[in-house]
């Protein structure tokens, strides 16, 4: 488990918000993963602004193609469709 987690049951906090954080971070890593190992990346990374307003978890280049994908991660489709309007 996590340290984060672990931490936050030790002080008695509510852990729902932080086991979210971590299995978005590790779904987002996930795909990281497969893009960079599909060979067809010569870019990636995420931008995120200091308000938490905007946010592209991964934006992915491929300079020989020149093709650039944007994504955002969310692990439920209602987010997504919030996200999207």
């Amino acid at each position: 488990m996590p340290q984060v987690i672990l931490s936050a049951i030790a002080r008695g906090e509510n852990i729902r918000s932080k086991i979210e954080a971590v299995v978005k971070r590790e779904l987002g890593g996930y795909i990281r993963t497969k893009f960079i190992q599909s060979g067809n990346v010569t870019n990636i990374g995420g931008y995120w602004d200091r308000k938490g307003e905007n946010e592209i978890d991964l934006s992915v280049v491929n300079e020989f193609d020149k093709q650039t994908q944007i994504i955002v991660v969310k692990r439920k489709a209602e987010n997504m469709l919030r996200h999207l309007s």
